[in-house]
């Protein structure tokens, strides 16, 4: 009996020690995980009244970003579009927010004013137009003179007859992707993570989305507007709410 005791006054702190160390390890080795967060972000060069999505990669897919503009007499903002609106140099502060964790970047915005449009403004319309003009100085067929060039700028959409079905959405980068405009650049086979937000549309848990190209697109579990893409080819992605094309997207796989 008395050897019995002793066994048990032995085993019982290793067997209770070891049980602390596995819930330990339990408990904490999953905020390991999450005890970095990064942000970075590239500079901008902009136009005057041209408009570009800010570009920033996150480590963590789920963190929310914001950001502030330091001149917003030089540049404006509408979601993840930026605008600028007169030559000059500002920044743009981004944070990023994971549960308990920060990260912050700049992004260094430089506005320039385009010397081609100084003689256009100048001459009071299209260089193209120049030889129609003095034949007919009626100012009223300057607007149809731009507007056709204009209509062809909609590479992403499959055909000219769904242009009317689509809306005016944003594609922020949330890690792996390079985006611009409406197109999407990944590694082939490689996972990215993107978000898609629109002022005119809000129902985007409900959309679906269509290719006839090796590319899958799936929604995370955390954050409805944002998705997973892996392609193993280049092609167009259409997004289909109610049956109806509202937007697509070129993914580009290199």
């Amino acid at each position: 009996m008395k050897t019995k005791d002793v066994l048990l006054k032995i085993v019982t702190p290793i067997i209770a020690t070891i049980v602390l160390v596995v819930v330990g390890i339990v408990i904490f080795y999953p905020e390991q995980k999450e005890s970095t967060l990064e942000i970075n972000s590239q500079g901008m060069t902009l136009q005057i009244n041209e408009e570009d999505t800010l570009a920033f990669n996150v480590s963590n897919p789920y963190a929310v970003v914001t950001f502030d503009i330091e001149d917003e007499s030089i540049v404006s903002s509408s979601g993840f579009t930026i605008k600028g609106l007169k030559a000059g140099a500002t920044t743009i502060d981004l944070t990023a927010k994971y549960k308990d964790l920060v990260a912050t970047c700049k992004c260094e915005i430089t506005v320039v004013s385009d010397s081609t449009e100084t003689p256009d403004s100048e001459s009071g319309n299209d260089d193209q137009s120049s030889d129609e003009t003095t034949e007919n100085p009626s100012e009223t067929e300057d607007p149809n003179t731009t507007t056709d060039p204009e209509t062809p700028t909609t590479p992403d959409s499959p055909t000219d007859n769904e242009t009317s079905n689509l809306i005016t959405f944003e594609i922020t980068n949330q890690d792996g992707c390079e985006i611009e405009s409406n197109n999407i650049t990944v590694l082939t086979g490689k996972s990215c993570y993107f978000k898609l937000s629109s002022s005119e549309f809000e129902n985007w848990e409900e959309c679906t989305f269509e290719t006839e190209s090796d590319i899958t697109i799936s929604a995370l579990s955390i954050g409805l507007i944002s998705w997973k893409l892996i392609a193993n080819e280049s092609g167009i992605v259409n997004i289909i709410y109610q049956n109806t094309i509202i937007g697509t997207i070129n993914i580009i796989a290199i």
